[in-house]
Protein backbone atom coordinates (compact mmCIF):
# COMPACT_ATOMS: atom_id res chain seq x y z
CA UNK A 1 0.00 0.00 0.00
CA UNK A 2 1.31 3.42 -0.98
CA UNK A 3 1.39 5.93 1.82
CA UNK A 4 -0.32 9.32 1.57
CA UNK A 5 2.89 11.37 1.61
CA UNK A 6 4.19 9.44 -1.41
CA UNK A 7 0.93 10.04 -3.23
CA UNK A 8 0.85 13.76 -2.51
CA UNK A 9 4.54 14.50 -3.14
CA UNK A 10 5.44 12.10 -5.96
CA UNK A 11 2.57 10.31 -7.68
CA UNK A 12 0.08 13.17 -8.11
CA UNK A 13 2.69 15.67 -9.42
CA UNK A 14 3.97 13.12 -11.96
CA UNK A 15 0.41 12.42 -13.13
CA UNK A 16 -0.26 16.17 -13.40
CA UNK A 17 2.98 16.68 -15.32
CA UNK A 18 2.03 14.04 -17.88
CA UNK A 19 -1.60 15.16 -18.15
CA UNK A 20 -0.61 18.80 -18.61
CA UNK A 21 1.82 18.03 -21.43
CA UNK A 22 -0.45 15.58 -23.23
CA UNK A 23 -3.50 17.78 -22.62
CA UNK A 24 -1.85 20.80 -24.15
CA UNK A 25 -0.61 18.84 -27.16
CA UNK A 26 -4.07 17.41 -27.80
CA UNK A 27 -6.23 20.44 -27.01
CA UNK A 28 -3.84 23.31 -27.89
CA UNK A 29 -5.24 25.27 -24.95
CA UNK A 30 -3.20 26.02 -21.85
CA UNK A 31 -6.21 26.61 -19.59
CA UNK A 32 -8.35 23.49 -20.03
CA UNK A 33 -6.10 20.97 -18.27
CA UNK A 34 -5.41 23.19 -15.22
CA UNK A 35 -9.16 23.74 -14.90
CA UNK A 36 -9.75 19.99 -15.03
CA UNK A 37 -6.95 19.41 -12.50
CA UNK A 38 -8.57 21.94 -10.17
CA UNK A 39 -12.00 20.31 -10.46
CA UNK A 40 -10.60 16.81 -10.03
CA UNK A 41 -8.47 17.88 -7.04
CA UNK A 42 -11.43 19.51 -5.30
CA UNK A 43 -13.50 16.36 -5.79
CA UNK A 44 -10.58 14.27 -4.54
CA UNK A 45 -10.27 16.55 -1.52
CA UNK A 46 -13.87 15.94 -0.49
CA UNK A 47 -13.89 12.24 -1.33
CA UNK A 48 -10.52 10.94 -0.14
CA UNK A 49 -8.96 13.64 2.05
CA UNK A 50 -10.10 16.48 4.27
CA UNK A 51 -10.07 20.25 3.86
CA UNK A 52 -6.39 20.47 4.75
CA UNK A 53 -5.77 19.06 1.24
CA UNK A 54 -6.98 22.41 -0.15
CA UNK A 55 -3.43 23.81 -0.22
CA UNK A 56 -2.42 20.89 -2.45
CA UNK A 57 -5.36 21.67 -4.73
CA UNK A 58 -3.89 25.12 -5.38
CA UNK A 59 -0.34 23.78 -5.68
CA UNK A 60 -1.41 21.18 -8.25
CA UNK A 61 -3.43 23.75 -10.19
CA UNK A 62 -0.51 26.19 -10.36
CA UNK A 63 1.85 23.33 -11.26
CA UNK A 64 -0.45 22.30 -14.09
CA UNK A 65 -0.76 25.88 -15.31
CA UNK A 66 3.02 26.37 -15.33
CA UNK A 67 3.61 23.08 -17.14
CA UNK A 68 0.93 23.93 -19.70
CA UNK A 69 2.53 27.28 -20.47
CA UNK A 70 5.99 25.72 -20.68
CA UNK A 71 4.57 23.13 -23.07
CA UNK A 72 2.96 25.89 -25.10
CA UNK A 73 6.23 27.80 -25.29
CA UNK A 74 8.28 24.74 -26.23
CA UNK A 75 5.69 23.72 -28.82
CA UNK A 76 5.74 27.16 -30.41
CA UNK A 77 9.57 27.17 -30.47
CA UNK A 78 9.67 23.68 -31.97
CA UNK A 79 7.01 24.44 -34.57
CA UNK A 80 8.57 27.76 -35.64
Amino acid sequence: MINVITQVLIIYPVIILLLSIVGYLLLKNAYIVPLLVFIFSVVLMFQAYNTTFLIWVFVYTVLSLVISFVSKRLYSLYKA
